[in-house]
């Protein structure tokens, strides 16, 4: 079985709605890597854990914004 395990995502408000939302960078690298692991290991993650903080301040936009990233 193989688990994705990201942790500590901290979507801030304010961050993920602007144009130039300064973690858009980070969040493609995160799934360029997972692609490419995936094409390497030549299987699919069974299982994505999300742990620690998702949203930065608890907002609910974060969270909308996190769950809209995390299944699409």
């Amino acid at each position: 079985m193989l688990f994705l395990h990201l942790s500590d995502i901290h979507f801030k408000a304010g961050d993920t709605s602007r144009p130039d939302d300064p973690n858009l960078g980070l969040r493609d690298d995160l799934l360029r890597d997972v692609r490419f692991t995936r094409r390497r290991l030549d299987r699919d993650v069974d299982c994505t854990l999300v742990s620690g903080d998702i949203a930065y301040a608890g907002q609910k936009e974060e969270y909308e914004f996190a769950f809209s990233w995390l299944t699409d």
